[in-house]
């Protein structure tokens, strides 16, 4: 076998190898990238949640506050009329 033949073989016996391991791995590749997209997709839905619940919470402390200087109001008012009636 001249030796240009013996490397053609040799060479094309490892391509050959490596195909097969590139191919064994693609499964595990898909996969891999699957679970990153699954990772992030749930990273941008925790974010997405959080957000909506800082606006709720934000909302309810508007709502809170406008309570108290409701309250704050109309103690001050009767704290007025208590004086009024000494």
């Amino acid at each position: 076998m001249s030796l240009l033949l013996w490397f053609c073989f040799t060479v094309s016996g490892a391509a050959a190898r490596f195909e097969a391991e590139a191919r064994a791995l693609v499964p595990e590749v898909i996969a891999s990238a699957e679970s990153a997209n699954a990772a992030a997709s749930d990273t941008v839905a925790n974010l997405a949640d959080a957000r909506r619940t800082l606006v709720g919470l934000r909302t309810e402390q508007d709502t809170v506050r406008r309570q108290l200087e409701a309250m704050e109001r109309r103690l001050e008012a009767l704290a007025h009329t208590e004086e009024d009636l000494q």
